[in-house]
């Protein structure tokens, strides 16, 4: 079937013309997610949000004249802004820490945060956590399971994960930011 006749459909609420067009275009969402994120599980989750946002679009699905060109730039910005999240994400504990010591008078007696500290610190957050968030955090960053697999795992939505997953990111950085500083003391306390 034809996409302008497929968008036309779905455009009118059609779930199986959706269905189609997921069959003929998730693969291709996949290998662009894949390809600059490369990370299965996160180009998969792309897969997931860029058909959510084309399913709550639908009603301007009609208007679209190039839909390939279009649905590029969607996952190419979904995709770009995942990466800009997760980075964020990930130097946060490094970016505070840093800050923090370029505000102490005697800064040569700090060493660049090394990764045991970093991981010494998120290991105390993630046991601080809920014990589901605590879960879904530990099968997705640890035993690189998808969003949908961990739902299958815990009986959960792919919602509820989600918003676990983003309420347990939430409470690791919130920790790292207010026990940075006792990470400091304990690195100038070693050096005397």
């Amino acid at each position: 079937m034809m996409t302008g006749v497929l968008l036309s459909q779905i455009g009118r609420d059609d779930e199986r013309a959706f269905r189609q067009l997921y069959n003929q275009y998730h693969q291709k969402i996949y290998a662009i997610g894949f390809y600059l994120t490369r990370s299965r599980t996160v180009a998969e989750d792309i897969v997931q949000d860029v058909f959510l946002k084309i399913w709550n679009k639908r009603a301007d699905l009609p208007e679209v004249r190039h839909f390939e060109g279009w649905l590029k730039v969607i996952v190419k910005n979904h995709a770009l802004n995942v990466l800009e999240k997760a980075a964020k994400e990930r130097f946060t504990c490094k970016a505070q820490f840093e800050q923090a010591c370029d505000g102490l008078a005697d800064a040569q007696l700090v060493p660049k945060l090394e990764q045991k500290e970093i991981n010494y610190l998120i290991q105390k957050a993630i046991d601080r956590l809920p014990a589901q968030q605590k879960k879904a955090y530990l099968l997705n960053k640890q035993e690189g399971f998808k969003v949908a697999e961990i739902a299958q795992i815990m009986d959960l939505s792919i919602h509820t994960v989600k918003n676990h997953l983003k309420a347990a990111s939430a409470s690791i950085i919130a920790f790292c930011k207010r026990n940075i500083e006792l990470i400091i003391t304990a690195i100038l306390l070693l050096k005397k």
